[in-house]
């Protein structure tokens, strides 16, 4: 018997004993034992804000690159400006959205970095890094901007590619498990 007199019950259910399934039901409850009433609270899945922040990401990335391809449509060079503008607050998104994927599983799970999306989230990460890190070379850098643009746009190309393709594995994942 508890000293206060309430049993606070924690449960983690799945359909299966798959690494993934194992915390697709979870929440805890509390049973007040002398009087038989019971209370439940379910806890909120932190998979919705990383899908919407990597979603945020994933979608100024592609609105960074729009630009350089139409910009003819754009007055003088307002084109490298939006540019400019889009692709550091796209990779903010895509940090972000890692990061809550990190805590989504710690909160989960007892381990990261256990199934192919979330290598490729990473090494996604790690290109748009890359990507950020030649871009701001290209800008402050009147002798290497020959030497990188090439490499900048090639890495962007990939990290667009990665972004993509990481973006649907989850998704993919989610509609297996049935979260989605």
């Amino acid at each position: 018997m508890p000293r206060n007199g309430t049993l606070t019950i924690l449960w983690a259910i799945g359909d299966s004993d798959e690494f993934d399934d194992v915390h697709a039901e979870r929440g805890a409850g509390s049973i007040e034992v002398r009087t038989g009433t019971s209370e439940e609270t379910e806890t909120t899945p932190v998979y919705t804000m990383h899908m919407a922040l990597i979603a945020l990401g994933v979608g100024l990335a592609f609105s960074s690159y729009l630009p350089i391809r139409l910009k003819g449509r754009f007055p003088k060079r307002r084109w490298f400006k939006l540019h400019i503008y889009l692709a550091p607050i796209a990779i903010g998104g895509v940090i972000l959205g890692v990061t809550a994927a990190y805590f989504m599983v710690a909160e989960l799970s007892d381990g990261h970095l256990r199934a192919p999306h979330p290598y490729g989230g990473v090494l996604a990460l790690a290109t748009t890094l890359v990507v950020l890190a030649l871009g701001l070379t290209f800008l402050r850098s009147k002798e290497l901007k020959g030497k990188v643009r090439r490499p900048h746009i090639l890495a962007g190309y990939l990290a667009l590619i990665l972004l993509l393709i990481v973006s649907v594995s989850g998704l993919l994942r989610l509609l297996e498990l049935g979260w989605l």
